[in-house]
């Protein structure tokens, strides 16, 4: 089997979106890029992550409370990342 170096598989085009951002806008953001995840950070420092499996729990949540859209991305990230070079 062929060694693929990691590089070819990522994404390069990431930006950090700050906690602060609206969930709405992350989604909305994903959903235009077709990214699966967006990272969540400031100052060039990634502080976590929201993938499509944390949308679904967002989306349960939904169901009782609409508006949570509207809170800050940091409330829903995975926290802590490691990141690779």
């Amino acid at each position: 089997m062929k060694e693929i170096p990691v590089t070819e598989l990522m994404s390069h085009a990431i930006k950090l979106v700050a906690p602060a951002t609206p969930l709405r806008d992350v989604i909305t953001r994903m959903q235009s890029k077709r990214h699966s995840c967006i990272i969540i950070g400031s100052d060039g420092i990634p502080e976590g992550i929201i993938t499509e499996r944390d949308l679904v729990c967002v989306m349960e949540k939904m169901l009782e409370a609409p508006d949570i859209v509207n809170q800050p991305a940091a409330e829903f990230m995975s926290p802590q990342p490691h990141t690779i070079q």
